[in-house]
C-alpha cells in the first residue's frame, strides 16, 4: 500500500523520526518538568511495567484477538504501514475488542500494547484506521503511556482526600491535565503522519464525533466544524460561559473534539507536515520504498 501525502512524496517509511518533530507546542516543556521529579521514570516504569505485565496483558490476551498476519492480514498490513511511517521498529501487540463503542487505547511502559474495538475495524477506510492506530503509536512513540496513568493515579489519591488536601493537590492535577490534552494534539499529529495527511486526519477525528459517510442523512462537512468552532470561541467572550466552560475543561484527559479539528486543520495550513514529510521521506523514496 503506498499513499501520497499533500507533498505529492509517496512515502512507505520515514527515517529517524522523533517525538519532537511533531510534537504539540508547550508539550515538550510540561515533560520535562514532571520528569524532574525524583526517580520518575525508574518508578514508573517498573511499577507499571509490573501492572500490566501481569494484569493488563494477560486480560487482553484472554478475552480479546491479537492481530497478526495469519488472523487479519489486512488489519496487519495497516498497523505495519503506520508503524513505519512513524519509524517504529519494536513489536508491539494489536488486539481487537469485540464492541459497538468507537474506541481505541495504547497501554503499558517499556512494553506496550494497543487495543482498538472492532467497531473501527468494520467501519473505518483505511485511512481513518491508519490514524487511529498511529494515534495510539503516537502515544507509544512520544512516551505519554506513564505520564496519562500517573495523572489518573493522582486524581483517585486525590479524590480520597479532605477537600483541603484536594484544593492544594489540585496546583499539581490542573496543570497535569493541561499536559494529557496537549499529549492528545500531539498524538493527532502522529495519526495524520501515519494517515498520509492531516486530510485523513480530519476524517479520522470526525469519527470520533459519529461523522460518518455510512451513516444515512448525515452530511457534516470539515467546514462545518471549522465554523462550529468558531461560534463555541465567539461564545467564550461571554465571561460567564468562558469561566463554565473552562471549569469544565480542567480535568479533562481529551480535549473537544472541534479543538482537534481545528487545531489539525491549523497545522496543516502552517505547511509544518509537508516540510516534516520531505525531510523524513528522502531516505526512504531513495531506496524505493
Amino acid at each position: 500500500m503506498r499513499n501520497k501525502g499533500e507533498t505529492g512524496v509517496e512515502y512507505n517509511h520515514l527515517y529517524n523520526l522523533k517525538p519532537s518533530d511533531y510534537m504539540y507546542p508547550g508539550e515538550d516543556n510540561a515533560f520535562n518538568l514532571i520528569r524532574k521529579v525524583p526517580l520518575w521514570d525508574k518508578l514508573m516504569n517498573e511499577y507499571w511495567g509490573f501492572v500490566i505485565s501481569s494484569n493488563e496483558l494477560p486480560n487482553a490476551q484472554a478475552d480479546y484477538y491479537r492481530v497478526t498476519e495469519k488472523s487479519c492480514k489486512h488489519v496487519h498490513d495497516i498497523f505495519e504501514l503506520a508503524k513505519a511511517r512513524l519509524d517504529i521498529q519494536q513489536d508491539i501487540p494489536l488486539f481487537i475488542k469485540p464492541d459497538f463503542d468507537f474506541n481505541a487505547c495504547a497501554y503499558g511502559g517499556g512494553s506496550p500494547f494497543i487495543i482498538i474495538h472492532s467497531s473501527f475495524v468494520k467501519n473505518c477506510s483505511d485511512e481513518e484506521l491508519l490514524f487511529i492506530l498511529g494515534h495510539e503509536l503516537g502515544h507509544i512513540k512520544g512516551e505519554h503511556l506513564i505520564g496519562k496513568r500517573m495523572v489518573i493515579m493522582l486524581s483517585d489519591l486525590i479524590g480520597k482526600t479532605s477537600s483541603v488536601g484536594a484544593l492544594i493537590s489540585s496546583g499539581l492535577i490542573l496543570p497535569l491535565y493541561d499536559w494529557m490534552r496537549m499529549m492528545e494534539f500531539s498524538a493527532d499529529r502522529a495519526g495524520a503522519i501515519a494517515a498520509g495527511s492531516p486530510d485523513n486526519a480530519l476524517q479520522g477525528v470526525q469519527l470520533l464525533l459519529g461523522v460518518h459517510d455510512k451513516l444515512a442523512h448525515v452530511h457534516v462537512t470539515q467546514e462545518d466544524l471549522l465554523t462550529q468552532h468558531e461560534s463555541y470561541q465567539t461564545e467564550l467572550e461571554n465571561p460567564i460561559s468562558k469561566l463554565l466552560i473552562t471549569l469544565e475543561l480542567l480535568t479533562s484527559s481529551h480535549p473537544w473534539s472541534v479543538d482537534r479539528i481545528y487545531e489539525m486543520n491549523k497545522w496543516k495550513e502552517s505547511g509544518e507536515f509537508e516540510k516534516l514529510i520531505a525531510e523524513k521521506a528522502q531516505r526512504s523514496e531513495a531506496k524505493g520504498d
